[in-house]
């Protein structure tokens, strides 16, 4: 399965804006974390990858992406990998109850 572009994202990464910070990542530790541009699309395109290929995800398919207290680029590189698959995503927090079905 061919991975889909994130048109405009994409097109931010190619541009002289790829190497700044698309994202500011507070830690509970104080700690900020820079994630630029390129780095997220790579990061994005490496899960897409795994949903496709580990788990089978495929376009219409809907992806549950857990949501934790804090804000992660991984929550934000999950989203673009289901856009780059077609798949819906539906965000879940830690206090959502959500019945699984297999």
């Amino acid at each position: 399965m061919e991975l889909r572009q994130c048109a405009t994202f994409d097109s931010l990464c190619d541009d002289e804006v790829g190497n700044e910070t698309a994202l500011y990542i507070s830690k509970a530790s104080g700690e900020v974390e820079e994630v630029g541009f390129l780095e997220l699309r790579e990061r994005s395109i490496d899960v897409a990858t795994q949903l496709v290929h580990r788990f089978g995800v495929v376009a219409s398919d809907r992806v549950l992406i857990f949501v934790a207290d804090h804000f992660p680029a991984a929550y934000v590189c999950a989203m673009l990998a289901c856009i780059r698959i077609g798949a819906l995503w539906v965000s879940c927090g830690a206090y959502d109850k959500v019945r699984l079905i297999c």
